[in-house]
């Protein structure tokens, strides 16, 4: 009855970094059960039948699952575009004014002046917002609910990252320094980077939505449902 408990469970779960991982607990935490009813006398089905019927419902054990997933999936996303901002941050500025020095540090465009400031403005931004995300996710899960934070958290990357490539386009358009080709090496790393970030943040944020869309989990999920349901299988992290 292990299998295809644990069959029910996966498939329940989308293909998402930590998956494989929780469902390991799970069997594990099934397989520490079967033990300790196997040591009172039960026989071996009648102890994965007990099991079983301890953990609950498959539906219900995934959707806790879920949330913690969520969860860590968003705290990968915060730190992945908090690295990725700060690395292309120093590498935009050092061949910004490597190029500008060549060629007397000539006045940036008004239109390049909005862009900056519109990369500077979203960027505290940004950043104020995953670092209260990540506290919300971890010690402070028990203020708001888990689902509510990953569902803005995610909804705010995807914005933020609109916002940001359109202003990364506005200050390569009307960047008043001309020449950058010279520094082909660090051009090729803050495309790199900036594709990366794009991509990995939006994938990261749309995978959020989805562990937390309404359809996968029960409207009345809190913050700690995931907590009281399985307490040792789902340590908060």
């Amino acid at each position: 009855m292990i299998e295809p408990y644990i069959g029910m469970v996966r498939r329940a779960l989308p293909r998402v970094p930590g998956r494989a991982g929780m469902l390991r607990e799970v069997r594990d935490g099934l397989d520490d059960a079967v033990r300790a009813h196997r040591e009172r006398g039960s026989s071996l089905r009648d102890a994965e039948e007990q099991a079983v019927r301890e953990f609950g419902p498959p539906e219900l054990v995934a959707a806790g699952l879920r949330t913690e997933l969520a969860a860590a999936v968003a705290r990968q996303m915060a730190l992945l575009l908090v690295v990725f901002g700060v690395v292309t941050w120093i590498l935009t500025q050092q061949t910004w004014q490597a190029a500008a020095a060549r060629q007397g540090s000539p006045e940036p465009t008004a239109a390049y002046d909005v862009g900056a400031h519109l990369v500077d403005v979203f960027s505290v931004l940004a950043t104020i917002m995953l670092v209260t995300s990540a506290y919300l996710l971890g010690r402070g899960g028990r203020i708001l609910s888990t689902r509510r934070v990953v569902r803005v958290l995610a909804a705010g990357v995807l914005v933020f990252l609109g916002i940001w490539n359109v202003a990364s386009v506005m200050l390569t358009v009307f960047t008043p320094v001309d020449g950058l080709h010279r520094l082909e090496l660090a051009q090729v790393a803050i495309g790199v980077l900036w594709l990366s970030a794009t991509v990995g943040g939006a994938w990261l944020a749309l995978q959020c939505l989805r562990l937390t869309s309404r359809s996968g989990s029960r409207p009345e999920d809190r913050a700690d449902d995931a907590a009281d349901l399985l307490p040792v299988l789902l340590p908060r992290g």
